[in-house]
């Protein structure tokens, strides 16, 4: 992929996070509760650490 395209999608994924993120947080915290929607972020967050590695490892092959 070149840079550019790279780069914006990149952009792109950024804003939607920015945009739709607050609003799902909300969401999923108004039947579950905010405590428990938290902590799944939290966990999701943290499970990204074990998603680099083999991504990362992928892309280097090519």
């Amino acid at each position: 992929m070149p840079a550019t395209i790279a780069i914006a999608a990149t952009s792109t994924l950024g804003y939607m996070g920015i945009l739709i993120g607050p609003a799902l947080i909300g969401y999923i915290s108004h039947y579950t509760g905010l405590e428990l929607c938290l902590i799944l972020l939290g966990v999701l967050t943290f499970s990204t650490i074990f998603m680099v590695t083999p991504v990362y490892a992928s892309l280097s092959k090519k």
